[in-house]
């Protein structure tokens, strides 16, 4: 049995939307942040290859955001696209947060290094509350992933009715 909301679509729609957003929200900012960076220039501990980094960072995030848009508005009108761009932007968004996964898990037991533009732990206990909030947000997006790969209550909705002949 489908889970439905009260409006009659299925909560893995709800669920996309929601996920659409909140990346649609944080690759905006972090597209305006990024070009705020880039229009104050260059700073003094910065290198050209730093700057190339961050032109090549902002530039991702700006298709990121871009391609949440598209997705969402995809989802909003029932078209595949929007359908497969939420599968690949919810793969992207657990490839990016992967090394936060790493990261605390080598933390957990002992090693509180982090390489370069990473946050360090402080503790064996931040690690631990790290590792689980990361890994219980991957989870939800693999399971938004399997939901609009292979579930049938997203076939269904994404579904387009055949022409009616006379």
């Amino acid at each position: 049995m489908a889970m439905i909301d009260a409006t009659g679509k299925p909560l893995v729609i709800r669920g996309a939307r929601a996920f659409l957003l909140v990346v649609a929200v944080t690759w905006g900012l972090g597209t305006v942040q990024g070009s705020m960076h880039l229009a104050g220039g260059v700073s003094a501990g910065e290198t050209v290859s730093d700057l190339r980094t961050d032109v090549v960072a902002l530039a991702l995030r700006a298709l990121l955001f871009a391609a949440a848009l598209v997705s969402l508005s995809g989802i909003n009108r029932r078209r595949a696209v929007g359908r497969w761009g939420t599968v690949g932007l919810a793969c992207v968004a657990v490839y990016l947060a992967a090394p936060a996964v790493a990261l605390a898990w080598r933390a957990v037991w002992g090693d509180y290094a982090a390489p370069a533009r990473y946050f360090a732990y402080s503790s064996t206990e931040d690690a631990v509350i790290g590792l689980l909030v990361a890994g219980s947000i991957i989870c939800a997006i693999g399971v938004l992933i399997v939901q609009l790969t292979i579930g049938e209550t997203a076939a269904r909705f994404f579904r387009v009715p055949p022409p009616h002949t006379q």
